[in-house]
Order: C-alpha cells, then sequence, then structure tokens
C-alpha cells in the first residue's frame, strides 16, 4: 500500500469522502475500522482524515486497543462469548477515566457484571487472570454471581425432576388402586 502524500491529505474532497466512509461504514463494518487503525499505526493514512481531533482518535484507538484485547484475552481464556465475566483494569488516571465513561458499553459488549478501577500503584485484585498491554493491566475471571445462579438452576432443575418422577409413580399407584 503507498502512503498518502499530505497533499493529498488536504484535499478537501477526499477529506469529505473519507470522513463519510468512516462514519457510515463503522457501525456495520467492524474490520473496516481493524483495517483503518492498523493503517494510521503504520502511518499509511495520516491521522488528519478522520472526522474527530487528534485527543478523540487517540482514546479512540486506546478504546479499540482495549476492547480488541478483552476479546481476545476471553477467547484465549475459552469464556464463552454470552458468558459473564468480572474484569478490573488498572491503569493511569486519565485512561481510567476514559474507561470509565464508556463502562456501559464495555459492560453492553462483554457481558461483564462488575468491572474494577485500579491505579497502578495500587495492588491487584485477586483471582483474576490478567494480561498486560501498551502499560494497561487487564483482569478477567467468570462472574461468580452467574455461576452461583447456574448452581441454583441445576439444583432447582433436579428438584423438579424429582418432583416429576415422584408425581409418576404416586400416579401409578393411585391407579392400581383403583383398578384393585
Amino acid at each position: 500500500m503507498q502512503k498518502i502524500s499530505p497533499t493529498q491529505a488536504k484535499n478537501p474532497s477526499l477529506f469529505i469522502v473519507f470522513s463519510l466512509l468512516f462514519v457510515v461504514l463503522a457501525s456495520f463494518v467492524p474490520e473496516y475500522i481493524h483495517a483503518l487503525l492498523y493503517l494510521v499505526r503504520r502511518e499509511l493514512l495520516p491521522m488528519e482524515l478522520f472526522p474527530f481531533s487528534k485527543e478523540r482518535s487517540t482514546n479512540s484507538i486506546l478504546m479499540y486497543d482495549i476492547f480488541d484485547t478483552i476479546y481476545v484475552f476471553k477467547q484465549k481464556l475459552a469464556i464463552k462469548k454470552h458468558q459473564h465475566i468480572s474484569l478490573f483494569i488498572k491503569a493511569d488516571p486519565n485512561s481510567l477515566l476514559l474507561f470509565e465513561e464508556h463502562q456501559p458499553i464495555l459492560e453492553k459488549i462483554f457481558h461483564i457484571d462488575s468491572i474494577t478501577f485500579v491505579r497502578l500503584h495500587e495492588n491487584d485484585p485477586g483471582g483474576y487472570q490478567q494480561e498486560m498491554f501498551n502499560g494497561i493491566t487487564i483482569g478477567i475471571k467468570p462472574s461468580t454471581e452467574l455461576s452461583e445462579k447456574k448452581n441454583s438452576l441445576s439444583d432447582l432443575e433436579f428438584q423438579y425432576a424429582q418432583q416429576l418422577e415422584y408425581l409418576e409413580y404416586l400416579r401409578i399407584m393411585i391407579s392400581n388402586m383403583s383398578v384393585a
């Protein structure tokens, strides 16, 4: 791929077309965003082409990185897509503010029951599998609340099956009594 020259990047029509493509395809084709961010990181596309400020684009790249890391980490730990998890994020205060701002999005996308934000100088919570990238530590563990609910559900299902067996036994006994 060829690097875009500065004169092409400042071309207003190219900027408008690229911005519209970015906005329209961003929500429908996540692979498109992944490819664009890859090109920006490799400096094949200048950051000026994106329809937002440099600070916002840096935050967007950071959020994309955390989404990607959580997704890959869940796969690596063999956690199913819809299985609920608990998460902790250990980072600098500015990054933590960004993650707190996007907490509802993270919770919905990754089925997170609880998120713990930890500053760099604080101790990590126990029981989490950890992954580190760009000075940010992410910890994931399957949610205990969900496993407790599953255990109670399986207990209820077992009790229900026992009750059905008992009712079937009573039905047979009563039908035998009426015949005799």
